[in-house]
């Protein structure tokens, strides 16, 4: 039996590892599928042989393959790097997580197996950031849930779909009108499982970071590079 209840601080250690895990392991695993599914960059790394034969460096197509195999790896590796850095970046911006009791209290919510084992995390805030949805102003009482995140061991056992209906029942019962959050398009498993939850959404564009961003130019093209986006969600309770 799962059961979420509020945040404790003997379970700042455990909430943490799941968290950094979902955002620099999980996250970065979807975004790499992310861009190697995407057409422009699939062509970049078809065209390496071509350029190698045409600029002399092979004597046939063939042997162009064969030659390109370093280059192709590299730019692979250096997609890699950089969805390694920019989640790195981000995780080492969110001091807050180092002390949630702190900074989170009861906002940030756990889901707790039979053996007292954390299995996941969830966290919302009061005053969303995000105030408008297809161009309409969201009215009355609003949460928005900025982070959720599931231990790796214990995907497809319902933790997700327990710990998102657990906020919808506190939301109500503090007559919360409606609940909102965001996700980048490479997360398809959770977009998937907002829509199957009920939620309406609207794509937009990927936002520039602030100056607080580590190197967020680069990380800004980068974004724009792999034609990434963000998916608004909103459910009215």
């Amino acid at each position: 039996m799962i059961e979420v209840r509020e945040f404790q601080r003997k379970d700042q250690d455990a909430a943490f590892a799941i968290w950094k895990h979902g955002m620099s392991v999980d996250l970065g695993n979807y975004w790499i599928q992310w861009i190697l599914n995407q057409n422009h960059v699939r062509l970049m790394i078809l065209l390496v042989p071509v350029l190698v034969y045409h600029l002399g460096y092979a004597s046939s197509l063939i042997q162009g393959i064969f030659f390109s195999t370093l280059p192709s790896g590299i730019l692979v590796a250096f997609l890699r790097f950089m969805v390694y850095r920019t989640n790195k970046d981000y995780v080492n911006t969110r001091t807050d997580m180092l002390d949630i009791e702190k900074h989170h209290g009861k906002r940030f919510l756990v889901a707790e197996g039979d053996k007292g084992e954390i299995l996941g995390t969830i966290v919302y805030v009061e005053e969303p950031k995000i105030t408008y949805f297809k161009e309409n102003k969201i009215e009355g009482k609003c949460w928005e849930m900025f982070s959720m995140s599931v231990k790796h061991s214990a995907r497809r056992l319902g933790v997700a779909h327990k710990m998102l209906g657990d906020l919808e029942r506190r939301a109500r019962e503090a007559n919360v009108e409606a609940i909102v959050f965001d996700a980048s398009t490479p997360q398809i498993p959770a977009v998937k499982f907002y829509k199957k939850f009920g939620y309406d959404w609207e794509l937009v564009p990927f936002p520039s970071l602030g100056n607080s961003f580590p190197k967020k130019q680069i990380a800004n093209c980068f974004f724009k590079f792999c034609r990434m986006d963000i998916i608004k969600f909103h459910k009215r309770l």
